[in-house]
Formats: C-alpha cells, structure tokens, sequence
C-alpha cells in the first residue's frame, strides 16, 4: 500500500500535536545523577601498509584487524540543571584493539670496520591498543513519559593510553671475519604514549524505574581516534547498559 504525501499530512499533524503534547509528561528533576555500565565496542581501522628505509635496509610492515571488538566499560557523574539540558562528565575504556601481520627486512648491511655482510629476515608485527579516558558532554533530553526520555549527546574527550608495536624477528646466523653469530630471535617492543584531544555524539534511552534508579541503553560514536605510531585515525562505536543513582 502506498501513501501519497497529501495522505500523510494529516497522520504528520497529528504526529506533531502529540510531541507538543509531551512536555505535560517532564520528569521530576533530581539534578546530581552518577553510575556506571558496561559497553561493548567495535573499532574502525584500516590495516597497515607501511615500507620504508630502514638504515641501508628496506623494511615493510603490513597488518590486518585482528581483534576489532572487545568489552569496555563507562562511569558517569551528571548534572541535571533543567528538565531538558544536563552536563555530564565521564570516565570510560573502550576496550583493546590489535592487529597482527608481517615485518620484513631486506638487504640490512652490517660491519665491522672491516668485513661486511647483510641479512634479510621476516618475522611478525602485532598492535596493540586500548583507548581510555574523560569526557565531558552536553545533552539534551526530551521527556517522552514520566519514566522513559531520550538523550542526545555532544561530547569533548581526552584519552591517554599506549600505543604498542612489537616486532618478533628471527635473526639469521651470519659471520663477520672471525666472529660468527648464531641465528636468534629478536623482540622488538616500540611503545608511544598517546595523548588524544577529541570528539564524539552519543544517545541515550533512559526509563526511570524508581524516583532514585534508571538505567539506561547508550550509544556512542568516538571520532578520529589517534592511533599513533603506523596507524592513522579511525572511529570507534559502542553500545552498552547503565545504571544511574539519582539525588
């Protein structure tokens, strides 16, 4: 069945008049609200295709997603300051990304002031993040009953945490004049502490189950996510239940 636009219009102006009628439904204001909830995320991020110079060496480095899903979890502290506007603050981890793949090296000369030989070698590259941190958002309600509303959220975050490469390499045996090396494998951890200034929107469906419980189902979406080292920014959703103490 098909339903022209000038159908519709009615159906529309009645859709209207019921939101306008909605406000008679605001919800009791108890301003300070805090809690806390679990989310489950999902990352973004494009794998890494990297070559470049490595001494005399070429060496590349190609990764794929491994793990891009994991649990995090969220604390929040809110101030209601009216029956639609609220600010909040919130601490929260989205969980730990990795990628794993190739590290490779070819042609690396070495010397001892003497003799020369080069190697080649290819071994594993694995990544290793775990974004977390605050965040500070505007929201806006809008208070469909007496016990369900739903937020809208802007929201400015700060996270810290490292950013973790590690090359496993097997090292070939080779002879320098006199000396001879035995092959052995090298560990290689390059670790970057990451400061990340950064945005996000989020919504939220609230139902108050008693004057001083809600809980709640949210959704966020982090925006550029600095990745650090080979990786470029990505976006990261999650999805997740909350319990609030409200007062």
């Amino acid at each position: 069945m098909t339903i022209r636009f000038c159908n519709a219009v009615p159906w529309l102006s009645a859709l209207m008049l019921i939101g306008l009628s909605l406000h008679t439904y605001a919800q009791p204001i108890t301003h300070i609200y805090f809690g806390g909830g679990i989310l489950k995320s999902e990352y973004e991020m494009d794998p890494i295709n990297y070559q470049g110079n490595f001494f005399d060496a070429t060496e590349s480095v190609t990764t794929t997603p491994d793990e891009t899903e994991d649990t995090g979890w969220i604390l929040t502290y809110g101030y209601q300051f009216h029956k639609y506007f609220a600010f909040e603050a919130s601490y929260q981890s989205l969980g730990e990304f990795t990628q794993e793949g190739r590290h490779s090296v070819e042609g690396l000369l070495l010397s001892d002031g003497t003799n020369e030989t080069s190697i080649s070698y290819t071994g594993t590259a694995a990544v290793n993040i775990e974004p977390k941190g605050l965040s500070v958002a505007g929201v806006a309600l809008w208070p469909v009953t007496k016990r369900f509303s739903v937020r809208a959220k802007a929201e400015a975050r700060y996270f810290t945490y490292e950013s973790k490469l590690t090359f496993v390499d097997p090292i070939p045996g080779f002879s320098l004049g006199d000396t001879v090396v035995e092959p052995f494998e090298s560990v290689s951890p390059i670790n970057e502490n990451m400061n990340d200034f950064g945005y996000g929107v989020g919504l939220e469906l609230n139902y108050r189950i008693t004057w001083d419980w809600s809980t709640s189902l949210v959704w966020h979406r982090y925006l550029d996510v600095d990745g650090g080292l080979l990786l470029d920014e990505f976006d990261a959703d999650s999805l997740g239940l909350q319990i609030q103490y409200h007062y």
